[in-house]
């Protein structure tokens, strides 16, 4: 059960617009935060909360001490609850690393799926 009013935060889904990736991405007030990612907010019963945290919430119930509500599709304004996960700090990590989102990842240059260098590989490993 969510600690806040449910005829409050009831209120978010109606301030999500779908994308063509099935987000339910907010349209509401959004602060930058350390990593420059654009995480929805809004102010329940007194306190500003992270959008997809409440959504999650009021999905699935309470999040525990110290746990992220981490996003599947990587975008930070999306609180669409399928799209959302559990998990802790190195979880999250892992999963950025996997993604090639990570500073100093193994997914680098051409190996990174979104880089543009499009360069490939010879049989001898040169690039061609």
């Amino acid at each position: 059960m969510s600690p806040y009013p449910r005829n409050e935060a009831g209120k978010i889904w109606s301030l999500g617009v779908r994308t063509e990736r099935g987000c339910l991405e907010w349209t509401g007030y959004a602060l930058t935060g350390k990593r420059g990612l654009p995480y929805g907010r809004i102010r329940i019963a007194g306190r500003v909360v992270r959008v997809h945290r409440l959504a999650w919430e009021l999905s699935n119930g309470p999040i525990p001490p110290g746990v992220f509500v981490c996003h599947k599709c990587d975008n930070s304004r999306c609180f669409e609850p399928s799209h959302l996960y559990l998990g802790d700090a190195a979880s999250n990590m892992a999963d950025k690393t996997m993604k090639g989102r990570a500073r100093g990842g193994k997914l680098v240059g051409d190996r990174n799926p979104s880089s543009g260098n499009k360069r490939h590989r010879t049989v001898d490993g040169r690039f061609a």
